[in-house]
This record gives structure tokens, C-alpha cells and sequence, in this order.
């Protein structure tokens, strides 16, 4: 199998889906002076066993979660501005849309106090919880470096949104977002500060590191229905899902 990839050697590299309708169930708490208001609904799509919703403190920014198997995810991605993050196209009308670029470095702060960015483990078992095959490819050579490519079957159609992704050879690039966790195809910023593969493809940071100047990312790609990790350059701009702490 071929994924198709975008590194580029200088581009390394919302219409959001309405979950399900179900009667919701709010709650107010304060936290630093400020009220945070959530609501959780009493069913939930496909496989995932709950939505709720979470605002940030930071920026009073509301986010859909779901839970998936034992761990609960941010069912959007992050728009939480920080320096060396960024809106696709440096349109602002982007962030709204498919949530702020960020650098790894950047990324390993965004996430709010109780979030965090998914080690690699925590990707496998929300990969494995929804019903991901493991496969393996050949290390290739990136970036003077050895970078193993690794994906899990059919796991990235269940977790695509519905729409907003683009035809593929006359197949729809679209998910089925059976979980509710609705990745949109919110593309890049490259190594050079170029942006790139919007309707296409999703690239998120992950927690792990492979280089000094490589990190672990996950990805999606509208001509494929898997999942798949492998390493992106720490200063090129990809998405953020944070993961919520464990109890």
C-alpha cells in the first residue's frame, strides 16, 4: 500500500458534522473567575459512548468532546492562539474553521490545564477502540533520517467528517465519522511558511519525538481510508486534538 504524502522538501510537511441530537444535561463551575458551562448529551453517535462540550478558560472558546472507549477527546480541533500558530492561508476565517497551525513546540503548550497532546500509545488505543488494524511499511529515508510508516486500517474513515473532503479519482473523500470525532481536512503550513493540501489531508502533532528535529504526527488523506503515523519537521504548522488527562 502507498499513502500519499506531502513532504515536500521545502513542505514538510469546519463545517463541522452536528453529533448526534439527544437531550443534554448542564452544569456551571468556576474556574480562576470564570464560569465554565458543560453539557453533556444523553446519547451519542456511532460507537462513541458520550459527547459533552468543554469551554477554555483561556478564551472562553467552546469545544465539542467525545468519548471513545475509556478516554475523552476534543472533537474539534484546537483554536487556541499562541505565538507560532497560525490560520491556514493567514485567513482568520480559517481558524474558525479548521482550528489553528501550530509548530510541535507550540503545540505541546496549546492545550488547556486538564488536556494534553496523545502519546503514542494513547494513539493505538484510540485506533485499536475503533476498530484500526495495525500494518506496517518500510523505514524510508526523510530528512537525513530513518522514519518507519506505520497506519491503521479503515480506522481513518471512521473518524473523518462526513463532508468537507475533497473527490479522489471520482471516490468521495469523505468519512463516516462513526464516533463523533469528525476530522476535517484542515492541510498545512510548511518548513518555509507555505500552506498547502486543504480538502486533502489532516496532520496532527503527537506527543512523541523521533529526532531532534522531528516529531511523531498522525494523518488522514482523502484518497484513503486509513490512519497513518509517521514523523513531520517540529517548525512545520499541523493541527492539535488534545487528549483529556486521565483521573
Amino acid at each position: 500500500m502507498h499513502i500519499k504524502r506531502y513532504l515536500f522538501t521545502a513542505f514538510a510537511l469546519f463545517t463541522l458534522v452536528g453529533l448526534a441530537s439527544a437531550e443534554q444535561v448542564c452544569t456551571e463551575s468556576e474556574y480562576k473567575g470564570r464560569t465554565i458551562k458543560k453539557c453533556r448529551d444523553t446519547g451519542a453517535p456511532g460507537g462513541g459512548s458520550s459527547t459533552d462540550s468543554f469551554t477554555d478558560p483561556r478564551d472562553g472558546q467552546t469545544y465539542k468532546t467525545v468519548q471513545i472507549g475509556n478516554q475523552t477527546w476534543m472533537a474539534e480541533n484546537l483554536n487556541y492562539e499562541t505565538d507560532d500558530s497560525y490560520c491556514y492561508d493567514d485567513e482568520p476565517a480559517n481558524c474558525h474553521k479548521y482550528g489553528r497551525l501550530y509548530t510541535w513546540a507550540a503545540a505541546m503548550q496549546a492545550c488547556p490545564d486538564g488536556w494534553h497532546l496523545p502519546s503514542d500509545n494513547e494513539l493505538k488505543t484510540l485506533f485499536e477502540t475503533v476498530g484500526g488494524e495495525y500494518r506496517e511499511e518500510e523505514t524510508i529515508g526523510f530528512l537525513n533520517t530513518n522514519v518507519t510508516l506505520r497506519y491503521y486500517t479503515d480506522a481513518g474513515k471512521k473518524l473523518k467528517s462526513t463532508r468537507g473532503w475533497d473527490d479522489s479519482e471520482g471516490k468521495s473523500g469523505n468519512g463516516t465519522d462513526e464516533y463523533g470525532f469528525s476530522v476535517l481536512p484542515a492541510g498545512a503550513r510548511g518548513s518555509m511558511g507555505d500552506y498547502g493540501v486543504a480538502g486533502e489531508t489532516a496532520l496532527f502533532w503527537g506527543l512523541s519525538v523521533l529526532y531532534d528535529h522531528i516529531a511523531y504526527r498522525w494523518g488522514f488523506s482523502n484518497e484513503h481510508e486509513d490512519v497513518y503515523l509517521d514523523g513531520g519537521p517540529k517548525i512545520a504548522g499541523y493541527s492539535v486534538r488534545c487528549l483529556r488527562d486521565s483521573d
